[in-house]
């Protein structure tokens, strides 16, 4: 996250993978189609939806 502490609207799949601490990109993909996270396709990359991913962050370290 920006040291400005803006939260950003989206982020790349990849920074979606560091922020959830997985190692593939893959299971964000996963997650993406199974509907667990938000996420908007711009052409050929995917942006995902920062509060949903926080959201299922919380549910997941729950």
């Amino acid at each position: 996250m920006p040291a400005n502490n803006i939260e950003p609207i989206t982020v790349s799949v990849s920074e979606a993978a560091r922020l959830l601490g997985v190692k593939d990109r893959r299971t964000v993909y996963r997650l993406i189609r199974e509907g667990r996270i938000k996420a908007r396709r711009m052409q050929r990359t995917y942006l995902v939806n920062y509060r949903s991913l926080r959201a299922f962050a919380g549910e997941v370290s729950e």
